[in-house]
């Protein structure tokens, strides 16, 4: 039967099966207007047999009438008058009657629909032009929208796949859409067994997977490519050689049902997601997790190029894939009992790593004893939830040479960032490839948010060294977590906003030729001129600074101590840009005839777009330097 949908599939109300698709296609539209509702072409009144037809009835109200009259004759005469037997009989003729009526009219609607949809002219495509559109477009629009980045995986409760409604479009399409094997490249052994067996019978046997295995197979197939199906280490030995994008997570349930690992081979792997499940209702996984890669493969995976470890550390196995090019590393309470002092030793045997990630979240290194490493092909280093000792005990012994970016993501004022500021013991951060960066930075950007605006949830504030204005891709780009301990308080003062400088201060070594202090959403306070001082005195080759959307007091403060001490290798400022910020008159007049007098002065103070206090000033007194 034309609506008859192939085990498996979700199962929907009967009449949406049957809507013919100009139908779908008006429902789907963005507007509405009420010229595009259909109307009745008949009068939808019921007909009473007690009331004979008039003149101006359609021949099918007239039909109609003369069935509903004998069926309800025949219920009579099934219901004897007396009364003296039950009138369930008649009752039953008449359901019976009621339900043969509903189902002719909806079989007889769904041929009517056919024939419809076969005049709407998207269904008289060519079948092999379809499929080529399908394979062209909505494969790869499956793909972004889903996350087939390693940035972005799919998530084991993903339920079902998002291009389904074609099949609901027109027959051709629904042919064409289930004889697509390409539409059927991303299994997730987390859904229905009903999905699953659908997706393998039309998904075929050899076309490359995208493949999602959750800790525990809740479903297996009878059979697999016409093999009967033994176990679930047998399932997967025939699926993971399919896999060119594997999401694998493993736990107790996996290494007792594989205790002499998996042997799976992987022959088109480009991309693993390894996960080890955190089980707090049994403790720590009991099992020996160096040689994972090969409990899990049987040869390394010669073409795997992006691996993505979660609660598994980088043990020695993993050296033995030539083609490694990026490897994100997630430790966790678990991983961190593993020896991980050589994991850098063993990174630096990948011969083509080009992007490493780490995140600590609660890693604690630095109990063990770290090891330098050089990692010659490492163009980018990106740093997660990363403690200071750590990064002083153990990212100051890497060799770095082609370093081209380095990102320190989710710095937080409470326990990672230890207080008080400055630190007791301060280590400056002098290793060779930081300072070489710094050195190729020479514009810091530096944006006080405040929780869930545009730098994101829980993020105050980042710090951005480019290369030159127009290019937007940070060489260094840090990024602060707020210091909060229950509920977010959108309250961002100015202290929350002292660390940015002050691990400028105490930890990097910029060299900014331009300065941008960016307050983003409410106006922001700046810190005080002493929080500032040590940072304009690190930054000896500034010239122009630009504040916006803030208090720029303490900048202005620490711009006047500079000219009364002019320490050596201050910086000369020539531009001071204030666009939307609010700022004292008084303040700003000083600052400029100071900056004369100690020889230095500034050539352009941009006021144009700036809030002058008191408003009564007379603006008459600012020198030609200023710009208004």
């Amino acid at each position: 039967m034309f609506h008859q949908l192939p085990y498996g599939m979700p199962a929907f109300s009967y009449p949406e099966m049957v809507r013919p698709w100009p139908e779908i296609a008006r429902s789907m539209m963005t507007t509405s207007h009420n010229e595009h509702r259909l109307k009745p072409t008949l009068n939808r009144e019921a007909i009473l047999t007690s009331s004979a037809p008039d003149v101006a009835s359609s021949p099918e109200d007239k039909l109609l009438h003369r069935l509903l009259c004998g069926i309800e004759k025949e219920a009579y005469r099934l219901g004897p008058e007396d009364g003296s037997t039950s009138f369930t009989e008649a009752d039953q003729y008449v359901l019976d009657m009621q339900d043969k009526m509903w189902n002719s009219m909806a079989l007889l609607r769904a041929s009517v629909n056919r024939v419809f949809n076969r005049r709407v002219l998207i269904a008289r495509l060519p079948d092999e032009v379809l499929a080529a559109i399908f394979e062209h477009y909505i494969v790869l629009w499956e793909e972004e929208q889903h996350g087939a980045s390693r940035d972005r995986p799919v998530p084991d409760n993903y339920y079902f796949f998002t291009w389904f409604p074609l099949v609901y479009v027109c027959q051709t399409w629904r042919q064409v859409a289930l004889n697509t094997p390409s539409l059927f490249t991303r299994l997730n052994l987390y859904w229905p067994s009903g999905t699953i067996d659908l997706y393998l019978r039309c998904g075929g046997t050899t076309l490359p997977l995208t493949l999602i295995v959750p800790v525990a197979l809740s479903y297996l197939p009878a059979e697999y490519n016409g093999v009967e199906v033994k176990d679930q280490a047998h399932f997967l030995r025939c699926l993971i050689p399919r896999a060119r994008d594997l999401t694998l997570t493993v736990g107790k349930p996996f290494f007792t049902d594989c205790p002499n690992g998996l042997d799976a081979q992987a022959p088109i792997l480009r991309k693993l997601r390894l996960s080890q499940a955190q089980e707090p209702s049994f403790g720590p996984p009991e099992v020996e997790t160096l040689g994972l890669r090969t409990r899990i493969f049987r040869d390394p995976p010669p073409l795997l190029e992006h691996l993505d470890l979660n609660f598994v550390d980088f043990t020695e196995d993993w050296a033995a894939c030539p083609s490694l090019k990026s490897v994100s590393i997630r430790y966790g309470s678990y991983t961190g009992a593993l020896p991980t002092a050589s994991v850098f030793s063993r990174l630096s045997k990948l011969p083509a790593l080009e992007r490493l990630s780490i995140r600590e979240s609660g890693w604690s290194p630095s109990l063990a004893q770290p090891e330098p490493a050089t990692l010659n092909t490492l163009h980018t280093l990106t740093l997660s939830s990363m403690s200071f000792d750590n990064m002083t005990n153990v990212y100051g012994l890497l060799e770095l040479p082609v370093l081209r970016q380095f990102n320190l993501y989710g710095f937080n004022n409470a326990g990672i960032m230890a207080g008080p500021w400055p630190q007791p013991i301060v280590q400056q951060w002098e290793w060779a490839w930081l300072t070489r960066l710094c050195k190729s930075a020479p514009c810091l950007h530096i944006a006080l948010g405040e929780p869930n605006d545009i730098l994101g949830p829980h993020v105050i504030g980042e710090i951005r060294m480019l290369k030159n204005e127009s290019d937007l891709t940070p060489v260094i780009h840090i990024t602060f977590n707020g210091n909060w301990q229950s509920e977010i308080s959108v309250d961002t003062r100015a202290t929350e906003h002292s660390p940015l400088f002050e691990i400028l201060t105490h930890r990097f070594a910029p060299h900014p030729s331009s300065l941008t202090i960016t307050g983003l959403g409410s106006m922001k306070d700046l810190p005080s001129n002493d929080k500032l001082n040590p940072f304009f005195d690190r930054c000896r080759g500034l010239t122009s600074i630009t504040v916006k959307n803030c208090i720029p007091d303490g900048v202005v403060a620490a711009l006047r101590t500079i000219n009364r001490g002019v320490p050596l290798g201050a910086p000369l400022i020539q531009e001071l840009n204030l666009p939307h910020c609010q700022v004292s008159a008084e303040d700003l007049f000083h600052l400029a005839e100071e900056s004369k007098a100690a020889g230095r002065p500034i050539k352009t103070i941009d006021l144009r777009e700036t809030t002058l206090l008191p408003l009564n000033f007379d603006v008459g007194m600012l020198g030609h330097e200023f710009r208004l």
